[in-house]
């Protein structure tokens, strides 16, 4: 009841600041049933559209292992994984099941709560909690947030003055296969931090880092050595956890696996 009156009023001012003619508002026992009336149909066990729950329609959903991040917005979700490549799906339905976002498109069912979440791997914190079920596999637990906001950083990562901090997961040493991991000369491993790559004779330190998903990030390195600088774009990608896939020009294409610590 004091929602409604509250709207009421708000739309009567509206109405008087900008100088268009009002119109006399229905009482509260009209309103509720114009509200009734006009309700989309909602399955059994459907509730109320989520701008009452807290949930909004447009949300990014991460999860890890398997990775995959599905983006909700205008109406089409964009699911993206390893080894997935990206695919593009009408939302079919999008509503509210208990407080819990409910999104439906293709093969794709998402669900999004409003409950705090910590990256399982990252360790950043997001405002809302989800799952994803794909082509009947799941559901995998993951994080989420509206997509109107970005990304938030890892706890006590270190970044660069352009603010780009590579994430967690792929923070260690790599080689291009384990045997290489002891190698005391270590030609071809990269040792990834959170400030950029090392290299034998070479660092590369990222600018305009752009997250894809939770296991794939692309960005401009500027690397620095033997006396020369140079820049690469260039993509990270996890194709599991200890498989390390580098992308660039030049048809660039690495494979290292993950060194103990």
């Amino acid at each position: 009841m004091h929602r409604i009156l509250l709207a009421t009023s708000l739309a009567v001012l509206l109405g008087a600041c900008d100088g268009t003619p009002t119109e006399t508002a229905p009482s509260p026992a009209a309103t509720s049933d114009v509200a009734s009336d006009a309700a989309p149909h909602a399955s059994p066990g459907v509730g109320v559209p989520a701008d009452d729950a807290g949930v909004p329609d447009s949300v990014v959903i991460s999860t890890n292992e398997p990775f995959f991040q599905a983006r909700v917005e205008e109406g089409v979700l964009t699911l993206t994984g390893v080894d997935a490549g990206e695919r593009r799906i009408p939302v079919e339905r999008s509503e509210v099941d208990g407080g819990v976002r409910v999104i439906v498109a293709g093969g794709v069912e998402a669900r999004v709560r409003e409950a705090p979440c910590e990256d399982s791997m990252s360790g950043a914190s997001f405002p809302l909690s989800g799952e994803l079920i794909v082509d009947g596999s799941g559901p995998h637990a993951g994080c989420a947030r509206p997509a109107a906001m970005p990304p938030p950083g890892e706890p006590g990562a270190v970044a660069d003055h352009d603010g780009a901090a590579i994430p967690s997961a792929f923070i260690g040493r790599w080689a291009p296969h384990a045997d290489a991991c002891s190698d005391a000369h270590g030609l071809e491993r990269i040792t990834i931090t959170a400030e950029g790559l090392r290299f034998y004779e070479s660092t590369a330190t990222p600018h305009h880092l752009r997250t894809h998903a939770a296991d794939d990030v692309s960005a401009t390195f500027a690397y620095e050595g033997e006396g020369q600088r140079w820049e690469h774009e260039q993509r990270l990608r996890l194709i599991d956890a200890d498989t390390l896939e580098v992308t660039g020009p030049d048809d660039l294409r690495l494979r290292r696996v993950r060194c103990p610590t």
